[in-house]
């Protein structure tokens, strides 16, 4: 039976409301602002 690699995938995105402003998220733990992300599901199709 072939095995195929396994990879771990991170990813965020970018978002903009019509005044240009950009979606930050505040870490729960940490006092740092991030874009929103995370990992995708198993199924999950990524292109």
């Amino acid at each position: 039976m072939k095995r195929f690699p396994t990879h771990i995938v991170a990813v965020f995105g970018v978002v903009e409301n019509e005044h240009e402003e950009v979606l930050l998220l505040k870490h729960r733990h940490r006092d740092i602002w991030m874009f929103p992300g995370g990992q995708p599901g198993i199924a999950c199709w990524i292109m």
